[in-house]
């Protein structure tokens, strides 16, 4: 019943609200006659976005048209896939209680806003979450081939996604500088796929080079001050209302979990200090941007 929940949430919300101006811009580059012409768009700078949401858009289109629910399936999927990431990480790590908690936080948090908006940020937020979750399964050693390649691929996609995605890498060249200094080693496989992944990126250069030169017309130009506002954008709905009582909720049924024979993960492994790392240094994303 929760699965159903969490599909349905976004769709309903999608199905009720209308196109929003930087929506009209995916739609209507999504409707141009073909890739080339899309790409002949951005050069000219009708959307400062890179084109894989996009073109995933179009994909869609292709499909299932183009009204407010078809439109906004990139994002939708984009944030279901991260709550699975969430769960994956956080269950092998704890417990199914506290993954499955885990997993809902976002909704009470800013992500939720972007889970069904036709522009880039909820793929971008499934690329981030495949990326770490890749990444601490392969510093595991777990199935490294697979995971290094979902690593360079969720890295790469995440920047032909939106630019911003290059704080991703933040988090994880930590913990892997980390992870160098305490096993006396560099791990060269982990980093010519980060490497591989900037340089996958090389063909944006010229749609980058022309966003930048955007800067200076921006609506609002960033500055240290906006460092707390923005932590409260994201994390002050916790607190409020149905999603205070809610995590309450959540919490009294993991302390419950926690004595429970049942519920207790034998030999569990402590998280790692290249763990810790990474996690810190995505907390301190907001002032890193």
């Amino acid at each position: 019943s929760s699965g159903a929940w969490v599909a349905a949430a976004p769709r309903l919300h999608a199905a009720a609200k209308p196109f929003w101006h930087d929506e009209i811009y995916t739609v209507l580059l999504a409707r141009l006659p073909s890739v080339q012409a899309h790409w002949a768009a951005l050069r000219d700078g009708v959307d400062l976005a890179p084109p894989l949401n996009g073109f995933a858009t179009r994909a869609v289109r292709t499909l299932a048209g183009s009204g407010p629910i078809a439109a906004r399936i990139p994002a939708m999927v984009g944030f279901w896939v991260m709550l699975l990431a969430i769960y994956a990480m956080v269950r092998r790590r704890g417990n199914a209680t506290l993954a499955l908690a885990a997993a809902f936080i976002p909704f009470f948090t800013a992500a939720y806003r972007y889970s069904d908006e036709a522009r880039p940020y909820g793929l971008m937020m499934a690329f981030a979450a495949l990326a770490w979750l890749a990444w601490t399964e392969a510093a595991r050693g777990t199935r490294r081939a697979l995971f290094l390649s979902i690593l360079g691929v969720a890295l790469a996609a995440g920047l032909w996604n939106h630019y911003f995605a290059a704080l991703v890498f933040a988090p994880i060249a930590a913990g892997e500088l980390v992870r160098s200094i305490r096993d006396r080693r560099v791990d060269r496989s982990m980093w010519l796929v980060i490497i591989g992944a900037l340089a996958a990126a090389a063909p944006l250069y010229r749609l980058l080079r022309d966003a930048a030169a955007q800067t200076r017309h921006f609506w609002v130009r960033p500055s240290i001050a906006d460092i707390a506002g923005t932590y409260q954008f994201l994390f002050a709905t916790l607190a409020s209302g149905f999603a205070g009582w809610t995590l309450l909720a959540i919490a009294a049924a993991i302390v419950v979990s926690l004595f429970r024979p049942a519920a207790r993960v034998p030999g569990l492994e402590p998280i790692p200090a290249h763990e810790v790392a990474a996690a810190a240094v995505a907390v301190l994303l907001p002032a890193i941007g």
